[in-house]
């Protein structure tokens, strides 16, 4: 469920990790992400800075293997190693 901070967001294509252990989505040409709450739910999202730096961003998505994240941005497509994600994952969740 899409609930509580999330929910407020204007948001598209959502990304949800196969083990549900976070959320990629893409809001006002940035993505972001969330992490989920004991409730069920979603927690405040974070901008992932590294990667909008890039410039306007848009539909994330992750390799088969889990080892990478491709973005599209500036009417191309990107790709960086899913480690970008460590600094906004819990130590449970990667």
């Amino acid at each position: 469920r899409l609930d509580g901070p999330v929910n407020n967001l204007p948001s598209a294509h959502p990304l949800v990790a196969p083990d549900e252990s976070f959320l990629i989505f893409d809001s006002e040409d940035r993505l972001l992400v969330s992490l989920p709450t004991e409730d069920q739910g979603w927690a405040h999202p974070t901008p992932l800075e590294e990667i909008n730096a890039v410039g306007s961003i848009m539909t994330a998505a992750l390799s088969p293997d889990g080892e990478y994240l491709f973005f599209y941005a500036n009417h191309d497509i990107y790709w960086v190693s899913t480690r970008v994600l460590d600094p906004y994952l819990s130590p449970k969740s990667h």
